[in-house]
């Protein structure tokens, strides 16, 4: 059984050291959903590098993932960080997913 958590504004930085450490090197999939371009897969059974959260800045509220690529390390911005949800399987305590929430200009 899958918990689905919404991660507080306030934890964002400490829950997403936590979560890098636990899934580093884990296959992720990146996927968009929402644009008008329509859902878009980013990429599939890459290697996850890492997860920061500027919190300060000019890239204040960017959230950046890191996955390896055939040709070196991709990152991948998600600007205007609204929401952190995580689903996390209640009988092995492993994360299963992570979605994030961006504020972005109307299309």
């Amino acid at each position: 059984m899958i918990r689905h958590l919404d991660i507080p504004q306030e934890r964002w930085l400490s829950f997403l050291e936590i979560f890098d450490r636990q899934v580093d090197g884990r296959s992720i999939r990146i996927e968009v959903v929402g644009r008008t371009l329509g859902d878009q897969e980013l990429g599939d059974r890459l290697p996850l590098r890492g997860i920061d959260f500027e919190p300060k800045g000019s890239e204040k509220g960017s959230l950046f993932v890191t996955v390896e690529g055939t040709d070196g390390d991709l990152v991948h911005r998600i600007g205007g960080t609204l929401r952190i949800y995580l689903g996390q399987n209640t009988e092995s305590g492993q994360f299963e997913w992570l979605a994030v929430e961006e504020a972005y200009p109307a299309e």
